[in-house]
């Protein structure tokens, strides 16, 4: 599988750099920066990546997978984003294999998305979103 991973900082992209592992320097976003800025940066960083034509598992330093993703994500391949929310409380259904209870986004006051973890292909409808999405952010919508 194919991946790279973007340094914040001088000293994290010269590890990554010095045991060969692609990077590249996320070097302008930093903890300074507001919220929304952060967060229209990764929509370019993502963007960017998808107009080359590659699918992109996206996720924060923060993320940690306590499983491989991929069965999951492989269930749903008909999806052309996967894109976590902010549920913070889930209680999972009984025998259930999914990561979030829908049902329960009523109860969590519709819990906005959480672009900390997405999976985005390079689709034509993708494309068109995340290149309209991207303007939009700036405005505090996404």
């Amino acid at each position: 599988e194919n991946f790279i991973m973007g340094a914040l900082d001088a000293e994290t992209l010269r590890v990554f750099t010095d045991v060969q592992a692609p990077c590249f320097s996320l070097a302008n976003v930093s903890a300074g920066l507001h919220f929304h800025a952060t967060n229209r940066h990764k929509i370019r960083v993502v963007l960017a990546i998808i107009e080359l034509g590659f699918t992109v598992l996206f996720t924060d330093i923060d993320v940690m997978f306590m499983a491989d993703p991929m069965p999951f994500v492989k269930r749903w391949s008909h999806a052309d984003q996967l894109i976590s929310s902010d549920m913070m409380a889930v209680q999972h259904r009984s025998g259930s294999k999914e990561l979030e209870d829908v049902r329960q986004f009523t109860l969590q006051h519709a819990a906005p998305l959480n672009v900390g973890c997405m999976l985005v292909k390079p689709t034509d409808v993708n494309l068109k979103f995340t290149r309209e999405w991207l303007p939009r952010s700036g405005r505090g919508v996404g």
